[in-house]
């Protein structure tokens, strides 16, 4: 029975790898809700796991949202969040935010991504490495409800 548990686990590990193939080299990102209206606070969770399995283990971490306009302007990226990676041990970090609400539109596509600092083994000391994995948000106008 625990083999059969085991081999599920991998199965169901194996097709998020598929479908999400940067998260097994940069870690998985998510929001919540997924879709709120420019006024609310959403947050965000970074798990770096698949990061550090890779030999990705984060030093600084950059949270920020980009959008594609219904005309199919591509928004440049907004920083929403800029730290060195806990040292702790720590797998995951979790920020609330709010929407940056003088710059985003409702009814557009965005992504929230995170985007990790890593060092580079086979490169001289001190050089530093970036790749980043993201996570659909749908922003909504403040009348519409979520």
């Amino acid at each position: 029975m625990q083999l059969l548990a085991l081999a599920a686990s991998a199965l169901a590990f194996a097709s998020a790898v598929v479908a999400q193939p940067e998260a097994v080299r940069f870690g998985v990102v998510n929001v919540s809700p997924t879709t709120v209206k420019l006024s609310e606070n959403f947050t965000i969770h970074y798990n770096s796991t698949f990061a550090d399995l890779a030999g990705h283990s984060p030093i600084y971490l950059d949270f920020h949202i980009q959008g594609i306009n219904a005309n199919g302007f591509v928004q440049p990226e907004y920083l929403i969040a800029r730290t060195t990676y806990p040292t702790n041990g720590t797998k995951n970090v979790w920020l609330t935010t709010a929407v940056p609400y003088n710059e985003l539109v409702a009814n557009a596509s965005y992504l929230v991504w995170a985007d990790i600092w890593y060092n580079q083994s086979y490169v001289k000391p001190g050089f530093l490495e970036s790749g980043g994995t993201s996570a659909a948000i749908n922003l909504i106008d403040d009348s519409e409800s979520s």
